[in-house]
């Protein structure tokens, strides 16, 4: 289980050169540039008021960001014995799943590929995000877990 204050690896990227490689299993995200921080990352355009979610941000981000690449590595001894996988996501406005390399499914993200400037089709209104998180079922997704 990955808690919203366990370490996760992070960049907000100024240009196109990693295409999905960041995805990927044994990607070396320190020598790419990304940054190790808590989890809970973003950037508040409202602090301060009602449905201000600084709260859920560890680590923020310049705002106007639209753009960041996040990691969040786990290890398991035996992954053939995983019988239930979700990720539970606060979001605002939009996201991209992958599973070690594998594109899974998104909310209002542009259409592929992904690019290092992409930013989210749609909005999420700050009250629908202060009733997250939504949590997403990955059990189809078990056989790309790795040992």
């Amino acid at each position: 289980m990955l808690a919203t204050t366990d370490d996760i690896d992070y960049l907000v990227p100024n240009n196109g050169s990693l295409g999905t490689s960041w995805t990927t299993v044994g990607f070396n995200a320190a020598a790419s540039g990304f940054t190790t921080s808590a989890n809970g990352i973003g950037y508040e355009n409202s602090p301060g008021s009602s449905t201000s979610y600084t709260g859920e941000i560890n680590t923020p981000l310049p705002s106007g960001t639209t753009t960041a690449y996040v990691r969040s590595e786990f290890n398991l001894a035996n992954a053939s014995e995983v019988v239930d996988l979700s990720l539970a996501l606060t979001y605002d406005d939009g996201f991209a799943v992958y599973l070690n390399g594998t594109y899974l499914f998104g909310e209002n993200e542009p259409a592929a590929p992904l690019v290092y400037n992409s930013a989210a089709q749609a909005g999420r209104s700050d009250a629908t995000v202060l009733d997250s998180p939504v949590t997403f079922a990955l059990n189809d997704h078990l056989n790309l877990l790795q040992n």
